[in-house]
This record gives C-alpha cells, structure tokens and sequence, in this order.
C-alpha cells in the first residue's frame, strides 16, 4: 500500500539578523553545507566523466516478453551501486577504490 508524502516548502530570509533575517549561526551551517555538496557534486562529476565507458556499459539479460537474450544500459540503480563501491567506505569495504577527500 502506498504512503502519502508531503512536502513544505519555507522561504529562508537571507538579509541580517538585525532586519528580521536568518539566525547567523544558521546562516553559517547552511553556506558550509552548500560548499560541502558543491564539493561532491564537482567530485562525483568528475569521477564521472574519468569513467564515461561505464555511462554505455551493456548488460545482457532474459526478456520474459521476447523469451530471448538481450542488451540494455546500466539503469540508475546500478550505476549508483557501482559509484558508492568505488567511492563510499563502509564497514566490510573500509577502503573504496577512490576518495572524495572533503
């Protein structure tokens, strides 16, 4: 059964803390996470274009409807398993292949 979801979706004042804007402290979390995901937006892009092949990797696999072997991409899903074996450390992979660095 599915679930309904709702989102709310608050302005964030920016001006100073004297005019009635955000807390500075908050100010201050907000402007070092942007920096964090801009750095892992320009991490996992690059790593990206360094490993383009993987983009148009084929995977071969049995069609119920045509009752043969055929040919398809990576879908998202794989390809995102494939960048967090690379890139993310986990508890049985403490040392992926690359790191990020931040």
């Amino acid at each position: 059964m599915g679930k309904a979801a709702r989102s709310t979706t608050l302005p964030l004042d920016l001006s100073p803390r004297a005019c009635g804007g955000a807390n500075t402290a908050k100010l201050v979390a907000l402007q070092k996470t942007t920096a964090i995901l801009t750095q892992a937006h320009a991490f996992f892009l690059d790593f990206l274009l360094a490993h383009n092949e993987k983009l148009t990797e084929k995977v071969v696999y049995f069609s119920e409807k045509h009752q043969e072997l055929c040919e398809r991409l990576l879908d998202a899903n794989e390809l995102r398993s494939w960048l967090e074996q690379c890139t993310v450390s986990t508890e049985t992979r403490l040392a992926p292949r690359y790191y990020a660095g931040w």
